[in-house]
C-alpha cells in the first residue's frame, strides 16, 4: 500500500520562551566582581580591627620588651644547678591570684609573701613536676610581707637557706619564679646591697635582677645554691630618668628568725 504523502507530519508547538530573547547586561559581571571585592575588603578591615585591638590588649598586659627574660631563662635553664633549683620553686595559687614560693623541707614547708596569700580562701601549691597540694597558713608576718605555709608531702625537692646574707655588691644572683603569664622563669642579676624602704620595718636587699608581677615570693639564690632573700617588690624608676628597675627582697636573716625552730638548722 502506498504511503499517503498528503498526510500531515507530526508537529510540536514551541513554547513561548523560545521566542523570547534575554537582553544581556554587559555590566552585570562587573557589578558582581565589584560586590565581591567590597565584601572581601570589608571582611579584611574587620579582621584588621580585631587584630589591632587584640594586640593592644596583649601589649597592655605584657610589656613586650620585658619578654627578653624568656630568652635568658631558656639559656639559664640549660644549667644542671638551675634545673635542680626549679624543682623546689612552686606556684602559689588561689582565687585567681598567682604568686611564687619555694619549699625548704622534705615534708613540705613553703616560704612566700603575705600579700600573695592574703586574699586566698583556698591555697594550692603547684610543684614543677605536676604535684599539687592544699596548703594551710602556719605563720604570717604582714609588716615584713612574709608567710609560711604547710603542706603534707614527702621526699619533696627543697632549697637550702644561707645562714646569713654574707655577700658583696656585684655578687651574682639568680631569681626563679612565675612572672606575668609564665611559670618557672629563671633570671639573673647582681647584689646591690641593703637599703631602707618605706613601709618595711627592716632594711631590704636590692638586686639588679628584674622583678615582675608574679615574682613575689621568689627565692634569691647565690652562686653557692643558697637562698639569701625572698623577693617581695620592685622599685619604680622615675620618668625620663636613667634609673633601672631593681628587685627588692627580704634578707635571709629576717626570714630565718621567724621560722619554726626545727627548720632553722
Amino acid at each position: 500500500m502506498n504511503e499517503n504523502k498528503d498526510e500531515p507530519q507530526g508537529f510540536e508547538e514551541p513554547s513561548i520562551d523560545e521566542f523570547l530573547i534575554e537582553e544581556e547586561d554587559p555590566d552585570k559581571e562587573g557589578r558582581k566582581k565589584r560586590r565581591r571585592n567590597i565584601i572581601r575588603i570589608g571582611a579584611s578591615s574587620i579582621a584588621l580591627v580585631f587584630f589591632i585591638s587584640s594586640l593592644s590588649v596583649f601589649s597592655a598586659f605584657i610589656n613586650l620588651p620585658a619578654l627578653e627574660f624568656v630568652k635568658i631563662s631558656f639559656q639559664l635553664s640549660q644549667r644542671d644547678d638551675i634545673q635542680e633549683y626549679k624543682k623546689a620553686v612552686v606556684a602559689v595559687e588561689g582565687n585567681n591570684i598567682k604568686g611564687t614560693g619555694f619549699n625548704i623541707s622534705d615534708e613540705g614547708y613553703i616560704i612566700t609573701n603575705y600579700h600573695v596569700i592574703e586574699e586566698m580562701q583556698q591555697i594550692l601549691v603547684h610543684f614543677a613536676d605536676g604535684k599539687v597540694f592544699k596548703a594551710r597558713i602556719d605563720r604570717e608576718y604582714p609588716q615584713l610581707d612574709l608567710a609560711f605555709l604547710e603542706i603534707q608531702g614527702e621526699n619533696l625537692p627543697s632549697l637550702k637557706l644561707a645562714e646569713e646574707l654574707n655577700g658583696n655588691e656585684g655578687d651574682k644572683l639568680f631569681v626563679i619564679g612565675n612572672p606575668l603569664a609564665f611559670y618557672q622563669i629563671a633570671n639573673k642579676g647582681e647584689m646591690i646591697g641593703l637599703r631602707a624602704v618605706n613601709g618595711v620595718e627592716v632594711p631590704v636587699l636590692a638586686i639588679t635582677a628584674p622583678v615582675y608581677r608574679g615574682n613575689s615570693g621568689s627565692p634569691v639564690i647565690n652562686e653557692a645554691g643558697e637562698v639569701v632573700g625572698v623577693v617581695f617588690a620592685s622599685t619604680i624608676p622615675k620618668v625620663n630618668n636613667d634609673e633601672e628597675m631593681e628587685g627588692l627582697a627580704i634578707p635571709i636573716e629576717e626570714v630565718s628568725q621567724r621560722l619554726p625552730k626545727g627548720l632553722k638548722e
